[in-house]
């Protein structure tokens, strides 16, 4: 009996082995056999969904092992919903909901990757911002299927794609997502296609170049939308996305391999996820290649502690670049005017900081950008000039949120700066109009007209002005006669100019902060030649400028900030890649830069207002297009 009891345990264990690997459970031979999942990406990344209407499907696409189980947190909006097999987000959202980010898990056996989704519910619908593929211009094979060419979009939900004229033959637009797929039959010269994305409140239009050749070509050309990235840890990232030109990339691979938590998608070289562990700066290069060849791009990511992160904010009413912000006394933040897509806006609207959301107010009576406003003792807001050959002025009245016509200036002029001086006038100096104007005006608030004063020597736009702590007002750089380094200052109580020692370098659309201890930090700016890293200081005891340690990029039409602790935050703008997502903070007392997260979107022609809370509001500017989309800097 002793060998029977021995052997029915025994053959037991066998039977519940076998049942088990039957049923599917996950044994290491099987977890071996599936590779992680990697590159998990959205159609939509960041979007604005009306209320009460059904959305357009949002759909998921990944590389490396197939997805068996999608998970979302926090929860989605009311009305919306994510299924858990297929990860494609659906719905009519029945409430208004705050830009939010919502980090969506895909795992399968073997591991999980991470997407970032930012998505809004306002009470209307607003029209989307840009377009933009990211294989621009492409060349595709005939007879050869191609990676199909998804677009990215930003601003309001897409209801439906158009495209004139008809793609090369064999070649199709999905009406719903905009995807350019298919399997192209003839030979087709280099040609511009126009790409349509509407919606109920608009419509937005890019040119995608598309050629089809006899034989394969390899890529000539690779880049990323932020080559200098610097991710917070436990913060999932805004997608980085490569731009191809030349021949179809068939396979995207990195080396070495990317932080903890983030990956590629080895079919559009999207790169996502989660960073889990914070690792200095590394340079990764990536590869695009097909059949024919192959191109690189390298790319260099930090991961830092978190300690500061971009957080999103609410929307604009709509797209604009070359605006103004003022922040006002109740804590608000009047923008207005701009740049729409090619034409001039009047429209203005505030943000409220307590609800995070924005109020459309009374339009300008006239439509402006690069214009001035300044904020008056009386807590009004006067705005000046801009592009058109504008000479006329208005005040911006927040009791009853309308618009006061004042007199306007002697000459037309944008591109000018406007500086309030310690009695209540307003300083309005240089600027475009017959040509580069050296000429200068004092608005006074209590007549509500202008007094000419001495004309600057040097006629300039793209300038900076900056009040000093003595009351004279230090004029630098721009365009007149060609770039320039001069300098000089306006002393008020004589109403006249002096020159002072130049910059160490000619310089415009850079930007000029008086720091704590009354120097001015002037960073980036372009040369005509080249973007500029290099900063200086003038100090106003000496009237000279010293040199500091350069930014990490070059960048002009960027932003600076004085923060509440002393540092400047200096964020995007435009450098040798195109627009930066990139920010950097000054710190005064060591003189020298600390790189830290990137803001969600590259953007130029952008504000950026220090809200009374300490944090920072960045809104509109120029990215893939013009854009309505507003992000929180977090020190």
């Amino acid at each position: 009996m002793k060998p029977m009891k021995l052997i029915l345990p025994i053959l037991m264990l066998l039977v519940l082995s076998i049942t088990a690997a039957c049923n599917g459970g996950p044994t290491s031979e099987t977890r071996d056999s599936i590779s992680p999942p990697a590159g998990l990406s959205y159609s939509d990344p960041a979007v604005v969904y009306a209320l009460g209407s059904a959305i357009p499907p949002n759909q998921p696409s990944s590389s490396g092992g197939a997805i068996t189980q999608y998970s979302v947190s926090p929860a989605l909006p009311t009305g919306l919903a994510l299924d858990p097999v297929t990860g494609i987000i659906s719905g009519t959202p029945t409430a208004i909901a705050h830009a939010t980010i919502y980090t969506v898990t895909g795992r399968n056996a073997a591991g999980s990757a991470a997407a970032r989704v930012q998505i809004e519910v306002k009470d209307h619908a607003i029209a989307p911002d840009s377009i933009a593929y990211p294989d621009n211009p492409a060349v595709y094979t005939s007879g050869v299927a191609i990676h199909p060419n998804v677009p990215v979009v930003s601003g309001g939900a897409i209801t439906g794609f158009a495209v004139s004229p008809a793609l090369p033959a064999g070649l199709a637009l999905n009406a719903q997502t905009g995807a350019i797929s298919g399997t192209p039959t003839a030979v087709t010269p280099a040609a511009d296609y126009t790409v349509t994305g509407s919606n109920s409140a608009g419509r937005v239009s890019t040119v995608v170049n598309i050629e089809v050749r006899n034989a394969l070509v390899p890529p000539t050309g690779l880049s990323y939308d932020d080559p200098d990235a610097v991710y917070p840890s436990g913060q999932p990232i805004a997608e980085n996305t490569p731009h191809a030109t030349g021949g179809d990339v068939d396979v995207y691979t990195v080396t070495p391999a990317l932080p903890d938590g983030l990956s590629i998608d080895a079919v559009t070289g999207i790169i996502s996820g989660l960073p889990t562990r914070v690792q200095p700066r590394t340079v990764y290069t990536v590869t695009g290649s097909n059949g024919a060849g192959n191109v690189s791009a390298q790319i260099a990511i930090t991961v830092s502690q978190g300690r500061q992160m971009w957080v999103p904010a609410d929307s604009m009413s709509g797209v604009r670049n070359r605006h103004t912000t003022t922040l006002l006394p109740d804590g608000t933040v009047l923008v207005a005017g701009g740049d729409g897509n090619g034409f001039r806006l009047s429209s203005a609207e505030l943000y409220h900081t307590d609800t995070k959301a924005w109020e459309t107010v009374a339009s300008m009576s006239s439509a402006r950008y690069d214009h001035t406003a300044t904020l008056l003792p009386d807590g009004t807001v006067l705005v000046a000039g801009g592009a058109g050959a504008q000479s006329s002025a208005e005040l911006y009245h927040p009791d009853t949120k309308t618009w006061e016509t004042v007199a306007s200036m002697s000459a037309p002029r944008d591109s000018h700066t406007a500086t309030l001086l310690p009695d209540g006038t307003v300083l309005v100096a240089g600027g475009i109009g017959a040509g580069s104007l050296s000429s200068a005006e004092l608005y006074h608030p209590d007549t509500k007209t202008w007094e000419t004063v001495a004309s600057m020597s040097s006629g300039r736009y793209y300038h900076t002005a900056t009040l000093l702590p003595d009351g004279t007002v230090l004029v630098a750089g721009g365009y007149g006669n060609g770039y320039l380094s001069s300098a000089e200052l306006y002393h008020p109580d004589t109403k006249t100019w002096e020159t002072v020692a130049s910059m160490s370098a000619p310089r415009r659309y850079h930007t000029a902060t008086l720091l704590p201890d009354g120097t001015v930090l002037v960073a980036g700016g372009y040369n005509g030649g080249s973007y500029l890293r290099s900063a200086e200081l003038y100090h106003p005891d000496t009237k000279t400028w010293e040199t500091v340690a350069s930014m990490s990029s070059a960048r002009y039409d960027h932003t600076a900030t004085l923060l509440t602790d002393g540092t400047v935050l200096v964020t995007g703008g435009y450098g040798s890649s195109g627009r930066l997502s990139s920010a950097e903070l000054y710190h005064p007392d060591t003189k020298t830069w600390e790189t830290v997260a990137s803001m969600s979107a590259p953007r130029e022609y952008h504000t950026a207002t220090l809200l009374t809370d300490g944090t920072v509001l960045v809104a509109g500017g120029n990215g893939s297009g013009r854009l309505s989309s507003a992000e929180l800097y977090v020190p």
